[in-house]
Order: structure tokens, then sequence, then C-alpha cells
């Protein structure tokens, strides 16, 4: 995997970005999506529940990521954070909140997450999502919340969120059926063995199988063990073997179908 810190830059989104933006979230949600929801699912979602919200853009709050391409720059991710109300959606949503927020009694909303997924997997979402904390606490926030997408959920989860309004839901009904009955149980379990960790309330301490390789170098990196991961011998590490030596120091907590990694 290259390194991409030299090869991405965020800088907040401008209207002239929004016929790009449409087109990466589409691209993003009908690829990435697609094992997640059916396409009439995706369909009916697209344009209303999942697209973009130009409020951000006007507040810039929403964030591009951009990649080096020859002599231009294309936009490979986006993302934002929000100090008004609305929790999730397009400008076509409808249900719509734009009243602002207090920063002492509430969370900061995490807004409309895509990545081209020609760019997936490669830690752009953690860049964004880490830049959006950083400039809604600047903005006085302490707590943040989203409505994810399952496609979302692991990432936010590998960031340390936890899974709340569900578990909330799934109890306040009066009869469930097996599948809810099942799903709320799982979740539980997964919150009660999570919870085991000492670090399970700060940063990344959830990890999901299929991304650790790429958590580990993230991690490498973040403690300065790589200067230049451009250059030989860095260029030969061989991540899969790093990250099984690391995962000596994590559990496992198995979750709907997916293993999950947290400090032990």
């Amino acid at each position: 995997m290259e390194n991409l810190t030299n090869l991405i830059s965020l800088r907040p989104a401008i209207p002239a970005d929004e016929p790009r933006l449409h087109a990466l979230i589409e691209a993003s949600v009908r690829s990435l999506q697609k094992n997640d929801y059916s396409p009439e699912q995706i369909n009916g979602a697209l344009g209303t529940l999942l697209g973009l919200d130009t409020q951000l853009v006007a507040d810039g709050t929403y964030l591009v990521a951009e990649a080096k391409a020859a002599c231009a720059r294309i936009i490979v991710g986006c993302g934002g954070w929000s100090h008004r109300k609305t929790l999730f959606g397009s400008d076509h949503a409808p249900v719509r909140e734009n009243d602002f927020l207090d920063p002492a009694t509430d969370a900061a909303r995490i807004r409309a997450f895509f990545i081209h997924p020609d760019w997936a997997r490669r830690g752009i979402g953690t860049r964004i999502l880490e830049a959006c904390e950083s400039a809604a606490r600047a903005a006085g926030f302490s707590r943040f919340e989203m409505g994810a997408t399952l496609t979302g959920v692991p990432l936010y989860l590998a960031r340390g969120y936890h899974i709340l309004e569900r578990i909330e839901e799934l109890e306040n009904i009066d009869t469930r059926d097996q599948e809810e009955t099942d799903e709320l149980a799982a979740l539980k379990a997964l919150e009660e063995e999570a919870s085991g960790s000492p670090d399970w309330r700060y940063g990344e301490t959830l990890v999901r199988e299929s991304y650790f390789a790429e958590y580990a170098q993230e991690l490498a990196e973040d403690c300065g063990m790589l200067k230049d991961a451009t250059t030989w011998p860095l260029t030969c590490i061989d991540w899969d073997e790093a990250s099984d030596l690391l995962k000596q120091d994590y559990f496992s907590v198995d979750f709907d179908g997916a293993t999950y990694w947290i400090r032990s």
C-alpha cells in the first residue's frame, strides 16, 4: 500500500465542486454499498437520504479529499461536520432541521462521507473524519454523532464510536420479531464485550479485520516510525505479517459475521 500523505490533500468544498461531488457520491453509493443494500433501496435513497447537502458547503464545514493526477487534482472523497441539527440527508431529504446546535449541550453532526470506489480502503475516510472532529472541537463541541449506513459502520467503529440509537430503537419496540431480537442481542453483546477494553472510549480501539493491516501502517506512521514510507526498505514491509504481530496486543470480537479487534 502506498503512502498517501503527500498524494492526498484536504480542503473545504466550494460551490464549483458540486457537480463533481454529485457524480462521486453516486459512484460511491452504487459500488461500495451494493453488498449492504438492494438496487431498489439504493435507487430510492440516492438524491434524498444519500446525497449532497449544499448547506454544509455554504457553511464551510464540508471537506473534499483531492489526489494528484498528473498535472491535475481529482476529488476522491468527501465528508463533513455540522453545527446544525440535520443529522443526515441531501438537499431533498424529507426532514431537515437548520437550527443551530449548542456546543455546550449538543453533539456536532458528522455528515455525508463518501469515497470514490477506486480509492476506497486507503484511509481517506479516516483522514476526513479526523479533520472534521478537530474542526468541531475547535468550534467548542466535545461530542459527535451521525446517522451511518451499514457500509460506513466499520469506519466509525474503528474510530471508537458506539452503536447507540439502534440499540435504543430496538429496546423500545414492544413486540420484536426474531430478527430484531437477534440484532439487539448481537449489538448489546458487542457493546458489552468492547467496553471491557480500558481504551474503548478513546480513539481507534475497535478495528475491523479487513482494515487491520491498513490500521497497522497508519499506527506506525502516527508513531513516527515511517519517516519516508515511499523509499526502500520501508516499501518492502509485509503489512499483513506486521498486523498479525500487532494483534497480540488486542482481543477479538465477532459481530454480524465480521471480526473486530480491540486493545487488550
